[in-house]
């Protein structure tokens, strides 16, 4: 196969500022055109063709003040394209089990972004000095109509699995988030992080299954709700840099699939860090991770720790090479194993590592890094 697209466009832009607020517009009109010609065996060429007239759209307000904050929001419109070679509709029966069709019948669609996002400085002064605390907030929303997914069709009676590409409307998902950080002393010493997020996302599917007397079609309407919220104290002093970070997550999936069983999975993280600063120029970092679920499936690690540590010293006159010793994974409890859990289906990935090793690591660095 061999395909091409001719893409032509005409933009414009208008923006303007006054005081705090400003504003961008950018329009875009655009036609595409994509072709392919697709032959196999000794069948005939198909020639698949397709003409696109679109306008897309980038508008931008922000608003920036010292003392109201910086507040940022952003409207995107962009085509739903769908790939050329999925208009060629021979089958693809390498695996005779397994058949991958074509649809010359699909549309282009449009995808909306809406994004927000907030900061604030709130600073406190007093006779020993002044405290400047930081909060910051970001929302966005997708949706996409004509989105392309899998029609997939099960025949009960040979046990072939059909797969073909077909339009769906209404997939969309949103996520907001809130941070706050500050220091606890006016010599800001010591730190408070904190962070709180939810999302929500709309995944639509078909599916199909053959039977002796019908074709029964299915459509599944799935919603993978997420939410997480992390506290981390930190001490920063001259020598040491210490924080201690916990971090839970809650995910919920609601639908038609069976692995959306509709019950809550847990995650704790919990992650330590030190970088301490020795004598004799030598830089000590090191890492430790506890991760741990809850209510996931059984026959999964419920649980690991990890820990990380290295040494590192500068040498030579302008401290231009460095030398590192590093020991990585020091428990050996690194499996290889991740569980991610989407709108749809439960994915297990397993891959082969090395567990505990260690690491000499030799970097020069050709600029100076002393002033």
């Amino acid at each position: 196969w061999k395909s091409w697209t001719d893409h032509h466009s005409i933009q414009g832009s208008l923006s303007g500022m006054k005081g705090i607020y400003s504003f961008q517009l950018d329009a875009t009109y655009n036609y595409r055109h994509d072709e392919m010609n697709y032959a196999k065996r000794n069948m005939p060429v198909l020639s698949p063709k397709k003409d696109y007239h679109y306008l897309s759209l980038q508008t931008s307000f922000r608003m920036r003040s010292e003392k109201t904050g910086t507040l940022f929001a952003q409207y995107n419109i962009s085509p739903n394209i769908p790939d050329i070679y999925l208009f060629a509709t021979y089958p693809d029966m390498a695996d005779p089990q397994y058949i991958i069709l074509g649809n010359d019948d699909l549309n282009m669609g449009l995808k909306h972004i809406i994004t927000a996002w907030y900061s604030r400085n709130f600073t406190k002064e007093n006779q020993r000095g002044k405290i400047t605390r930081t909060l910051s907030a970001h929302i966005a929303f997708f949706h996409r109509n004509n989105d392309v997914t899998n029609f997939t069709t099960y025949d009960r009676n040979t046990g072939t699995i059909t797969v073909m590409p077909v339009n769906v409307s209404g997939n969309w998902d949103g996520k907001a988030n809130i941070s706050f950080t500050t220091p606890l002393d006016v010599n800001q010493h010591f730190w408070i992080e904190t962070y709180a997020g939810a999302s929500v996302l709309r995944t639509q599917t078909y599916s199909g299954v053959v039977t002796a007397d019908n074709t029964e079609q299915q459509f599944n309407d799935n919603r993978l709700y997420c939410y997480s919220a992390s506290v981390k104290p930190r001490l920063k002093l001259a020598p040491v840099d210490l924080s201690v970070a916990y971090e839970l997550t809650a995910e919920n999936n609601h639908g038609t699939y069976a692995s959306a069983n509709g019950s809550t999975q847990w995650q704790h993280l919990l992650t330590g860090k030190l970088d301490w600063l020795l004598p004799w120029h030598l830089d000590f970092n090191a890492t430790l991770n506890y991760h741990n679920y809850a209510s996931y499936v059984s026959g999964k690690r419920e649980n690991w720790v990890m820990m990380d540590m290295s040494i590192e010293r500068a040498f030579l006159k302008k401290e231009n090479l460095f030398i590192r010793i590093s020991g990585h994974d020091l428990f050996n409890q690194n499996s290889g194993f991740l569980r991610q859990y989407s709108a749809t289906a439960w994915t297990n990935t397993y891959s082969k590592t090395l567990g505990r090793y260690g690491m000499l690591t030799l970097k020069y660095r050709f600029s100076s890094s002393r002033k």
